[in-house]
C-alpha cells in the first residue's frame, strides 16, 4: 500500500498518510510510484488566474492496476486509470490480469515546475497526458489519462517481464526499457503516415546486451546533460555507461560492485561446497539508479544497503 512521508517531520520514520484503510486499493505487490502534478480550476472559476495545482500519486501493481491517489487529504483513492489482462490467457489460468511493473510519464507531466500544466505544450507530437506501462509478460502499453477503457498501443519487443521504462529527459519521443531477459532497448517514435492526425507509433531502434551478461537488467536512466548518455544496472553487480555517440553498441564503461565475502553452511547450503565453512565471495545486485541534473554525477543502490556516487567523463 502506499505510505507518504515527510522529511520535515521529526520522525522520517512514521508516515503521514497511510492508505491501509481506503477500499479499492491495490491487493498486491506495489512496483513503482510517480509523482505527477495537475492543474484545475474550482466551478464556475475557469480563469486561468484562478487555476491551482494539485499533486497526485499514481502506483502500479502486480494486480494490474494503475491507481491514481489524491493527496488534498493523506491518501484516498481518486480513480482506477487501467487494468491490464492477459493476452493470451490459458483457459485454465485463474488469473485474468497480469502485473504492471513500471511506469512513466512524459517529462512535462512528471518533475516538472509547478507552474505547468497537464495539457502544457510539449515539443513531442504525443499527447502531454500520454504515459507507459511495462507489465510482466513482456510488453509496454502506451495509455493516455483521457482514455481509460484500454491501452491505445502496445508494443512487443522483451521476452521477459519490463522492470522499468524512463522517457528521456531532452527527446521527449525516445524512451529506455530494461527487463529479465538481460537487455536494455531504446524505443523512438515514428510517424504513422496511414493516419491523417495520428501521433505516431514506438518502434525498437536498438537493443543492448554484453554478451557476457546472464542477468536481469534491474534498472536504468538517462543522463539529463546528454541525449545520447545513459547507463544501466544489473542483477549481476553490473554498472554500465552508454554513449550512443561514441560506441552504437557497447558500454563506454563497465564496474562492477565489490565482493563480499559470506560463510556457506548451514543444511541448505552445505551441498554447493566441499567445505561448510568455506568463505565464497559474491557481488551484491544493483537495484537503482539516478543521474545528477546538473553534473556528471551518477548514484547507484545495491542489495545490502550500499548507495554508490560516481562521477564520469
Amino acid at each position: 500500500r502506499p505510505l507518504r512521508y515527510s522529511s520535515q517531520k521529526s520522525s522520517i520514520l512514521h508516515p503521514i498518510a497511510d492508505s491501509a484503510d481506503v477500499y479499492g486499493s491495490n491487493h498486491s505487490a506495489i512496483w513503482e510510484l510517480k509523482w505527477i502534478s495537475k492543474r484545475s480550476s474550482g466551478e464556475g472559476q475557469p480563469s486561468e488566474s484562478k487555476r491551482t495545482n494539485h499533486e497526485y500519486l499514481v502506483s502500479v501493481g502486480s494486480d494490474g492496476r494503475v491507481l491514481e491517489w489524491s493527496t488534498e487529504k493523506g491518501l484516498s483513492l481518486s480513480c482506477t486509470l487501467m487494468l491490464f489482462k492477459h493476452a493470451n490467457r490459458h483457459p485454465k489460468c485463474i488469473c485474468e490480469t497480469t502485473g504492471a511493473l513500471c511506469i512513466d510519464f512524459l517529462p512535462q507531466l512528471s518533475n516538472r515546475p509547478n507552474d505547468e500544466d497537464i495539457s502544457h505544450h510539449s515539443s513531442s507530437s504525443l499527447s502531454p497526458s500520454t504515459y507507459l506501462v511495462g507489465t510482466e509478460d513482456g510488453r509496454i502499453h502506451r495509455c493516455s489519462y483521457t482514455y481509460m477503457e484500454q491501452p491505445l498501443e502496445t508494443y512487443s519487443g522483451h521476452s521477459g517481464p519490463v522492470y522499468h521504462i524512463r522517457f528521456s529527459p531532452l527527446l521527449p519521443d525516445v524512451f529506455l526499457t530494461c527487463s529479465a531477459d538481460w537487455s536494455v532497448k531504446v524505443w523512438r517514435k515514428i510517424a504513422d503516415a496511414t493516419k491523417v492526425k495520428s501521433q505516431g507509433t514506438f518502434l525498437e531502434e536498438k537493443s543492448f546486451r554484453p554478451l557476457d551478461l546472464l542477468d536481469a537488467i534491474n534498472d536504468v536512466a538517462w543522463s539529463y546533460t546528454s541525449p545520447t548518455v545513459f547507463a544501466s544496472v544489473s542483477e549481476d553487480g553490473r554498472l554500465q555507461l552508454y554513449d550512443v555517440s561514441k560506441s552504437s553498441s557497447e558500454p563506454i564503461q563497465t564496474l562492477f560492485s565489490k565482493g563480499v565475502d559470506s560463510h556457506i553452511g548451514g543444511q541448505h547450503e552445505s551441498t554447493f561446497a566441499e567445505n561448510p565453512t568455506k568463505k565464497v565471495t559474491r557481488r551484491p545486485a544493483f537495484t537503482c539508479i539516478s543521474f545528477n541534473r546538473k553534473s556528471p554525477i551518477l548514484v547507484v543502490g545495491d542489495t545490502i544497503g550500499n548507495v554508490f556516487v560516481y562521477k564520469y567523463n
